[in-house]
């Protein structure tokens, strides 16, 4: 397994990597940008880094109200495995036959879970789990790969789906089966990364230029969901069910601004005192934000906005750098997220109430 970088490392925790557009190789396509324009990049999953450092290392990447969380964990004999933590205890959710790895994104107030499953190219499937069974998500008609990123308490979940020609369209799943939400105006890819019980899904759009742009849809309807000033590039990452979106807004030189949208107004949500920017990942009903913030050094550290009030939530021990990927509706809320050593060891984490738990690994 190779080694990744801490950046690559922070951007794919969030199961939607880079601002975000997760591709396989073999699905991008010369037609996808014009002679001369910038082809958008490929992106593996997420990957926990084999780095030296206690234990095998591990992403929480979602959480629900009752505290349990799923992720991606190294297992004991080097492989990657979708993980549901539960009561204390992390179960390996497996993968889909014909597969290597596999990776957890969301689950409900039900214990249903969405993710993917690679195969020994990093091209991925989209999976369901429920009720101990693990199920593939079919793509479009004639495609094959696709990844769930996000699910509702209905057991409707979205993500991303290729179509017969290798095209990559947002979908939600509906009992199943897959529906082409489609995305913005000249977008050439598109990907649903949340969905909240409305049925109101966040997602991105990118261009033949590679210049992404956040969306809303909902019931058909696409919303171009703006940018804030000085910025050129957008992508959403989470949304809750009063509609309200967060993710983050990029300057040319790809300096992060976290935003918060609701009923068509974007708002930037302010970085501590001498950071070079921030991203918000994941907000819960009550509108609390969670996420990381760049440091004057360039390291990230996990964050917390509500209301006026940002916390810095620290590291794990004697970590290096942090991020918050979600953040329930208990009543006293929980965030997960991935703390990194200096030497680039992940590890996941659940914080409440001022108090880090590492949730260890496979």
């Amino acid at each position: 397994m190779k080694r990744v970088s801490r950046r690559f490392l922070m951007l794919c925790a969030a199961g939607i990597a880079g601002s975000l557009l997760a591709v396989p190789a073999h699905a991008a396509r010369k037609s996808d940008a014009p002679k001369g324009g910038p082809k958008p990049a490929p992106t593996p999953e997420p990957t926990p880094t084999p780095a030296p450092g206690p234990g095998r290392a591990a992403l929480a990447v979602g959480i629900n109200d009752a505290g349990e969380v799923v992720g991606v964990s190294q297992t004991a004999d080097g492989y990657r495995r979708a993980f549901l933590y539960r009561n204390g205890m992390m179960q390996d959710l497996g993968t889909l036959p014909g597969t290597e790895t596999s990776a957890a994104y969301a689950i409900n107030g039900s214990g249903q879970v969405v993710g993917s499953a690679f195969d020994g190219y990093g091209s991925p499937r989209a999976f369901f789990y429920a009720e101990g069974s693990l199920m593939a998500l079919p793509a479009l008609p004639g495609g094959l790969l696709g990844q769930a990123l996000g699910v509702n308490r209905y057991g409707q979940a979205c993500g991303w789906a290729e179509t017969n020609t290798a095209a990559i369209r947002a979908v939600v799943w509906n009992n199943g089966s897959p529906v082409d939400i489609g995305g913005l105006p000249g977008a050439v890819r598109n990907q649903a990364n949340a969905i909240n019980d409305a049925g109101l899904v966040a997602g991105t759009s990118l261009d033949a230029y590679g210049r992404q742009r956040a969306f809303a849809w909902q019931a058909g309807v696409v919303r171009d969901l703006g940018l804030l000033s000085g910025s050129t590039r957008s992508a959403a990452m989470g949304i809750n069910n009063l509609g309200q979106v967060v993710g983050a807004c990029y300057t040319d030189t790809g300096i992060p601004k976290a935003f918060v949208w609701q009923s068509g107004r974007l708002t930037e949500l302010p970085a501590p005192k001498g950071a070079r920017g921030a991203v918000a990942q994941g907000i819960n009903d009550a509108g609390i934000v969670v996420g990381y913030y760049l440091a004057s050094s360039g390291t990230a550290r996990a964050i917390l906005w509500n209301g006026g009030k940002v916390t810095d939530l620290g590291v794990l021990g004697s970590d290096a750098q942090s991020q918050a990927r979600g953040i329930n509706n208990a009543r006293k809320p929980q965030v997960i997220g991935t703390s990194v050593s200096s030497t680039g060891h992940s590890r996941a984490f659940l914080w409440q109430d001022g108090k880090f738990t590492d949730l260890g690994s496979l």
